[in-house]
């Protein structure tokens, strides 16, 4: 099973992905900024509770981020940053649509780099 540190490795590559792809894919941008929030709040949750946290669903992943004691904002700025990615995927946005989700996508990930303290 990944390491934290494998986790944190990963969440900050899809972030800068994320960064590179914001001018020609905003909305693939957007989930990828919802993708490494996960696997942020994964290595955070792992590198506290000393086992790897990995889910069976979204559900039990929320569970057991409350339970390693991942800040109630950060979780609500998970389940906001996978609802944005949701509608990235599947509601077809248009370029501005698009544009917007993953301005709403980067303002939640840079919040979440601030409540988030060293695990």
């Amino acid at each position: 099973m990944p390491s934290p540190e494998a986790h944190r490795t990963r969440a900050l590559r899809d972030a800068g992905l994320a960064e590179g792809l914001a001018r020609e894919a905003p909305e693939w941008a957007a989930v990828l900024l919802a993708h490494a929030t996960h696997h942020l709040l994964l290595g955070w949750t792992f590198a506290r509770a000393g086992e790897d946290p990995f889910p069976e669903s979204y559900e039990a992943a929320y569970r057991r981020m409350k339970q390693a004691g991942v800040p109630r904002r950060a979780r609500k700025i998970h389940r906001e940053l996978t609802r944005l990615a949701w509608k990235a995927r599947y509601l077809c946005p248009s370029e501005e649509e698009a544009k917007a989700l993953h301005q709403q996508a980067q303002a939640l990930w840079e919040e979440l780099l601030g409540v988030l303290p060293p695990p």
